[in-house]
């Protein structure tokens, strides 16, 4: 499964997610209608979340899949705020499998591609971060983050072109 935390389907960071995945479920974070955790506390005593929007599909996708990719443009070091809202509703599950000891999804391949305008490669710090957290939280056996720094200066027709060199660099670090 994919989640696009990009408002353009057609820009840096989903280019390079197709260049590396063959991914066919795509959901589309700035399509979805999903509320940021408000840390209510609903899931500090119940294994759920006391909104009901359009994560429940991203809930429902993660448990027939084991495999996560997150594919985001960095605005000032972050994720965008579309991805961060469904990450934070992540929290839910942290509290169902650390606080009422249940069972969450089991997601054994974890991936972020995240792109950045920037060319410096500290903004990605953010995203290694959420990696490193998902990692834990999932108990993922692979994690990595794809890096593509410097777009401002580029095209996204510059991947397109350059697509099967892409996808004979990436996928071979993926089956690393």
């Amino acid at each position: 499964m994919l989640i696009n935390g990009s408002p353009n389907k057609n820009g840096f960071s989903m280019t390079l997610a197709d260049a590396i995945f063959d991914e066919n479920t795509v959901h589309h974070a700035y399509e979805m209608s999903i509320e940021s955790c408000t840390d209510c506390g609903f899931c500090d005593k119940r294994p759920a979340c006391i909104f009901d929007d359009d994560m429940d599909a991203i809930i429902s996708a993660l448990h027939h899949d084991d495999t996560l990719i997150l594919a985001s443009p960095i605005y000032f070091g972050a994720l965008s705020d579309k991805l961060l809202a469904i990450l934070n509703r992540l929290q839910m599950l942290f509290k169902k499998k650390f606080t009422h000891k249940q069972e969450i999804p089991d997601i054994k391949r974890l991936y972020i591609v995240a792109t950045c305008g920037a060319g410096n490669a500290v903004m990605f710090d953010g995203a290694h971060l959420t990696l490193t957290i998902l990692k834990q939280l999932f108990n993922a056996e692979t994690a990595r983050l794809f890096t593509l720094k410097g777009t401002d200066a580029m095209h996204p027709e510059t991947l397109t072109k350059d697509k099967a060199h892409l996808i004979d660099h990436y996928r071979s670090i993926v089956r690393q």
